[in-house]
């Protein structure tokens, strides 16, 4: 990797969440997923009389960056992954501008561009729902290529399931999405594609595939708004009718598809599963033991980053801004409190599926 991302554990006591998520994932093949763990960060500070400060900002999230060296390492070159190269056009998508990256045609010229921040607050910044990060100096044909990709989308018939399945099949790796999104259903993740029209990337490879990659999940495991994603139908997660989120809702005019949803639900969340509270209740204790004597550190006094975003204890709870509360707890046995018992429960209650 040439990069990182450091993230401090916002609002997510148990420190556990995010990283449990990006690890689920990988744990259950999705190989387009980030590797993520977790960092002690110390840093040097140069003060004008040349005395160096040495302040302990305790433990981070440590993320991997996606980028080119991201889609390099999932090449089937390096035995990563199935992508055919890094060459490709990669797009972080992310709710900025207009009703966000929600694949529609309703976008407009100014939802697609090449992130530009400025440090300084006078000049202006710009920020796009479809942000490009890789061949930015060939933004319009990478526009091109995505907005040809949503118009097909969106034209597709929704009573002629075979056209679409077709189509789908001939565009995207559906196996690799459906387990995907169905793992990200399980895990609770509401500020996503189908909810929220928010937090993924999407990758054009050169052989003509197009991928779905899981990105950001502090909001998950019963930290959720709207809601108690813990209860949530998971066949009705996000509206299906509507046409507002047509990549998810087209795919779901497929019965073969919406019957391989089904099975990756009750397989990433059943008993067997690392997903049982057993077994990820052991995750997240391994975590915070592998943690827990370096999350009370300096940085309050430097930073004065509120106690109520980041604690210097482990406190088995939601995000304070959590809204509704239930089924948010992590460690608790409780069958309504904790959140994959809470989960794993509404699943089996919602879902069956044809195993033929």
């Amino acid at each position: 990797m040439k990069g990182v991302i450091l993230k401090r554990c916002k609002d997510d006591h148990t420190y556990t969440r995010e990283v449990f998520c990006y690890n689920y994932f990988r744990q259950c093949g999705v190989w387009t997923s980030p590797r993520a763990g977790y960092t002690r960060l110390l840093i040097d500070i140069v003060e004008e009389d040349g005395s160096v400060e040495k302040v302990d900002f305790g433990v981070y999230e440590m993320i991997e960056n996606i980028d080119k060296q991201f889609l390099k390492a999932r090449t089937a070159a390096e035995k990563g992954g199935d992508f055919n190269g890094n060459k490709g056009n990669l797009w972080k998508c992310t709710r900025k501008t207009g009703n966000g990256p929600d694949f529609t045609t309703g976008y407009s010229e100014n939802d697609f561009g090449v992130e530009d921040i400025k440090l300084d607050p006078s000049k202006t910044s710009y920020e796009y729902s479809y942000d490009l990060k890789t061949n930015k100096d060939k933004l319009s044909n990478a526009k091109s290529e995505i907005t040809d990709f949503i118009t097909e989308l969106n034209q597709l018939n929704d009573s002629d399931p075979e056209a679409i399945k077709t189509w789908y099949e001939s565009k995207m790796d559906m196996d690799l999405f459906i387990k995907t999104y169905a793992i990200n259903v399980i895990l609770g993740m509401w500020d996503d594609y189908w909810c929220n029209s928010n937090n993924f990337y999407f990758y054009f490879d050169k052989d003509g595939k197009a991928y779905f990659i899981p990105y950001d999940y502090d909001n998950a495991l019963g930290t959720n708004m709207w809601f108690v994603a813990a209860t949530r139908d998971p066949l009705n997660w996000g509206k299906l009718d509507d046409g507002s989120k047509p990549l998810i809702q087209k795919m779901f005019k497929v019965p073969e598809y919406v019957n391989l949803y089904k099975k990756y639900l009750l397989q990433y969340s059943g008993s067997e599963s690392g997903f049982d509270f057993a077994k990820a209740s052991k995750t997240l204790t391994g975590y915070q033991n592998l943690i827990q004597n370096y999350i009370a550190a300096d940085k309050y006094s430097r930073c004065k980053l509120s106690w109520n975003d980041t604690t210097p204890k482990f406190v088995d709870e939601a995000a304070y801004w959590s809204d509704p509360k239930g089924s948010d707890l992590l460690f608790s046995g409780d069958e309504e409190a904790n959140y994959f018992k809470a989960r794993q429960k509404t699943i089996n209650e919602y879902v069956s599926y044809d195993s033929e």
